[in-house]
């Protein structure tokens, strides 16, 4: 389904044929979830002012607008502009003139209201100055060309009430496209789907943009009012950069009667009411919660991974230690052999060797323990039997520690102790790999026995157990980034709740007040058994 946006380029107030205050209209477009809008009263822009200043407080985007009554082949035509400059003296004096003309009659308050905005503006135009339609008939030609002049765009209104046929529709907007005209409007709510897709086909066949609205009148009608109408995105972006293009098109202050850009729609979020300031929100929640989470990951660092580190580090340490101290005992076992005569020492020591060379450990059952003498010689070596029975006391690893002459200097001074150096992993003589063993020594035969851990296979156990800590850690916290968003979604419901009605309580006292002073007779305004208003 293609993408759409809530618009509304196309309704009335009081200030023309509307029910409406354009207070009241903006409150209908914000509950009909319009995003985007334009007051396209017809010949009076004096209704912008109000309008804007109402979307402003809602978060709705605003373009200034107006509907021009014209004259098209002796047929009657209105021409919607969008983006001009509402200040425009030509513009309101052709305004002022339109409106004359049509004579309107005094038939309620939103007829009271619409005859003072006459006047107020033929008091302006007292003096002389340029009129587009000085006779109160403008043609449609000259309509287009005077919203260029203020620096809108021109667009004919409800294309099929001019011409219900498509081919002769097409003739006229090929004529009128070389006059000035820039757009139409195709998505017109009276109209059906298919007449809405021809009509944007008839736009694109001669370059013209579209724009939509529901030409709504509002309030006391027989039928229900339809505030917003959705529009495809792609053609809401060529009808919002063509307006965007208008030079007069700039962002003014709160109030001014100059146009004013249109918010993103992040910026359109941020004023909608009851939305939190984001500054309160990265403050007073999100702000603790991250660094919450920061302090988390800070302890699984800087605290538990190290600490797991060394633990893990003794635990091998002492692993080693008793293998070996179990492996010495095999020793012991042959060697009370030998003493008490049941073995000659060459058969005792013998059968140790072969027992001890058998002797394997660990995940892959590849560790393994040797034996030297205090020469050094090997006397055993699973992994390197060409060491065997060699003298290594120049056999150095490769920083050019002498390791086996370190082992029996080490057994010569503490009997028993831990040292680091570099041997081949395991049975593969091409890997050189960083070790610490743990070696002890046999008196009775002047031996050493030991074993040692690889440092790298600590370091890949450690590695596993931090990755098993960080997709925890990013468990956890994702677990509560979601409780967060869930808590922060809350508070804003029930916060855009409360300013809401808030909001609505100011503007309907506003709405009462703008009544009690429309009405010629004294007024008093009063609720909660308060008077709020009154007038003489």
């Amino acid at each position: 389904m293609e993408d759409r946006t809530r618009v509304n380029f196309h309704c009335h107030s009081v200030y023309s044929d509307g029910d409406l205050t354009p207070e009241a209209l903006a409150d209908n477009l914000y509950a009909a979830g319009v995003r985007y809008a334009a007051l396209t009263d017809h010949d009076s822009v004096e209704g912008l002012p109000r309008f804007q200043e109402a979307l402003k407080r809602r978060g709705i985007g605003y373009i200034p607008g107006v509907e021009l009554t014209t004259q098209c082949d002796d047929c009657e035509a209105h021409i919607l502009g969008y983006g001009f400059d509402a200040s425009s003296p030509e513009l309101k004096a052709t305004l002022v003139s339109l409106r004359q003309a049509r004579g309107t009659e005094t038939q309620s308050i939103a007829e009271s209201l619409r005859r003072a905005g006459t006047r107020h503006v033929a008091g302006h135009n007292d003096q002389p100055g340029p009129n587009a339609a000085p006779d109160g008939q403008l043609d449609i030609r000259e309509a287009a060309a005077l919203i260029h002049r203020a620096g809108g765009r021109a667009f004919l209104a409800h294309p099929l009430t001019l011409e219900p046929d498509l081919a002769a529709l097409d003739a006229l907007l090929a004529g009128l496209k070389l006059q000035g005209l820039d757009g139409i409007e195709a998505f017109y709510e009276p109209y059906a789907d298919e007449q809405r897709s021809q009509l944007s086909a008839l736009a694109l066949r001669h370059g013209l943009l579209v724009c939509a609205g529901t030409d709504v009148h509002a309030g006391g009608r027989a039928e229900k009012p339809v505030y917003g109408i959705d529009m495809p995105v792609p053609a809401w972006k060529q009808f919002r950069d063509a307006i965007f293009s208008a030079p007069t098109f700039v962002e003014t202050s709160a109030g001014a009667q100059g146009s004013t850009a249109l918010p993103s729609s992040h910026e359109h979020s941020a004023r909608l009411p009851g939305v939190f300031r984001r500054r309160y929100f990265v403050l007073r929640i999100f702000l603790p919660t991250l660094l919450a989470i920061a302090l988390f990951v800070a302890a699984i660092w800087g605290l538990i991974i190290p600490s797991f580190e060394r633990t893990l580090l003794d635990r091998k340490r002492e692993l080693i230690r008793e293998l070996t101290n179990s492996a010495w005992s095999i020793l012991v076992s042959y060697e009370r052999d030998e003493r008490a005569g049941r073995l000659t020492r060459q058969e005792a020591q013998d059968m140790a060797k072969a027992r001890i060379e058998a002797l394997r450990y660990g995940r892959e059952g590849k560790d393994y323990f040797w034996l030297q003498d205090m020469h050094p010689r090997i006397v055993m070596h699973p992994y390197r039997p060409d060491l065997n029975g060699q003298d290594v006391s120049s056999f150095t690893d490769p920083r050019g520690v002498r390791i086996f002459v370190e082992f029996a200097d080490l057994v010569r001074r503490k009997q028993a102790g831990y040292i680091e150096y570099v041997w081949q992993w395991l049975d593969d003589p091409q890997r050189m790999v960083p070790k610490e063993s743990y070696v002890k020594g046999f008196e009775p035969w002047g031996w050493v026995i030991g074993t040692g851990i690889y440092i790298d296979d600590v370091k890949d156990e450690i590695a596993r157990v931090e990755q098993s800590l960080v997709v925890a850690s990013l468990v956890i916290s994702g677990g509560v980034i979601l409780l967060l968003l869930f808590v922060v979604q809350q508070s804003l419901r029930i916060e855009r709740e409360r300013r809401e009605v808030e909001e609505s309580l100011r503007e309907s006292t506003e709405r009462y007040r703008s009544l009690a002073e429309a009405t010629t007779e004294g007024a008093l305004l009063v609720l909660d058994n308060r008077c709020r208003y009154a007038t003489a």
